[in-house]
């Protein structure tokens, strides 16, 4: 059994540790106060500051969303920071119907 991080399976990033570091910085906050601007839990904050451990999915759209940034700039592995968010934002499964309409093609076609 992992005792720490870097023996476990989390996937760990010195690079998203920093930009995350900078960004809590950056919006003059506490790490608390910046879990509630991003709705992000505390401990998902809290691993990723102390250890660089990359949150799911949903957690890091959440923190770009919040920041009005890239996922690539959060990781680190861009410098640019212009990122701008779509006026229309929409999710998977709405774009998925959206497409399968628009292409005239079941959902397995589109997957394959």
């Amino acid at each position: 059994m992992p005792t720490t991080p870097e023996d476990s399976e989390y996937i760990i990033s010195a690079a998203f540790q920093k930009r995350l570091l900078e960004l809590i910085e950056e919006h003059d906050c506490n790490k608390a106060e910046f879990s509630s601007f991003t709705g992000v839990s505390q401990g998902m904050i809290g691993r990723a500051t102390k250890y660089g451990i990359i949150p799911s999915v949903r957690s890091l759209i959440k923190i770009a969303n919040s920041c009005n940034i890239s996922i690539k700039f959060l990781l680190g592995e861009s410098d640019k920071d212009d990122f701008y968010m779509s006026d229309h934002p929409t999710n998977f499964q709405f774009r998925l119907k959206q497409l399968s309409e628009e292409k005239n093609l079941s959902y397995s076609k589109i997957a394959h």
